[in-house]
């Protein structure tokens, strides 16, 4: 059950570090094309998923490793959907202020 839990962990901390580097590189295009500075709200929470994302992942390799211990796979599990719940909220706000 620890592998299983550490793959479905690393696969939504790779989705999630992938959405924000993805927000990453519209951030500095939209401020180069609409002259609109991000604020920090916006900055923050990017900071923040990525943090979450990246623990994610390694909680997840570390069940993948270790296939006794369900505790870790199930943190990176909730991390990791917490990291992706706020780069997809944090792509809804970017979306909505670019249009």
């Amino acid at each position: 059950m620890g592998k299983a839990l550490g793959n479905v962990s690393l696969l939504f901390g790779i989705i999630g570090v992938g959405f924000s580097i993805y927000l990453t590189i519209i951030i500095p295009m939209r401020r180069l094309i609409i002259n609109i500075t991000p604020n920090v709200l916006t900055t923050s929470l990017l900071h923040i998923s990525y943090i979450l994302n990246s623990v994610a992942i390694v909680c997840g390799i570390i069940g993948v490793i270790k296939d006794d211990n369900k505790g870790l796979p199930i943190a990176g599990l909730i991390l990791g959907c917490n990291g992706f719940a706020i780069a997809v909220i944090n792509g809804f706000v970017l979306a909505v202020r670019l249009f």
